[in-house]
């Protein structure tokens, strides 16, 4: 766990279970994309989320090579390139939301999506860690992942700065 990286997860002998998340979850994202594309007066948001949305479906449809292997392949090379836009594209998500909030004047959301890219960017640094790999990448994952629920929970219930006053209306009322 401290080494081994989420992705390195695919390739094991139960891998069918990780590739299996990736492809769920970047469903899903899309679905939350579609959403607050709907839910809120925001472009960029729901757009930066459909990036990662599918940057991890090409992550499930390409299992990554071993991180600690000298040997690549094609569908490591893609796996790869695919990270990209989820582990830069969620702290640059949060430091959109944080300016939106600002200028709506929402200091505490503003400060909580600011100080989750700050993190994010400073334990993705770890990543070069190679005893620590595994184990920097999940904070990193946690981090993130807690905020995209925070954010859903928030524009849900019509507290977001980015919530439309008509959020209500697709929950059914």
């Amino acid at each position: 766990m401290l080494r081994q990286t989420v992705s390195e997860l695919a390739a094991g002998p139960r891998g069918w279970q990780q590739i299996a998340n990736f492809l769920v979850f970047g469903v899903l994202l899309l679905l939350f994309a579609a959403g607050l594309r709907r839910a809120t007066r925001s472009v960029m948001v729901p757009a930066l989320v459909a990036l990662i949305a599918a940057a991890l479906v090409v992550s499930g449809l390409f299992v990554t090579d071993p991180v600690h292997s000298a040997a690549t392949t094609w569908h490591g090379t893609v796996h790869n390139a695919a990270a990209i836009p989820v582990f830069l594209g969620l702290p640059a998500l949060c430091l959109v939301v944080a300016v939106l909030s600002l200028r709506r004047g929402s200091w505490g959301w503003a400060v909580y999506s600011t100080v989750t890219a700050v993190a994010m960017l400073a334990t993705i640094q770890d990543l070069a860690s190679d005893a620590y790999a595994g184990l920097f990448q999940r904070i990193t994952i946690v981090l993130g992942w807690t905020w995209l629920t925070v954010l859903a929970l928030r524009v849900r219930a019509g507290q977001s700065p980015l919530a439309t006053s008509e959020v209500g209306r697709y929950r059914g009322r």
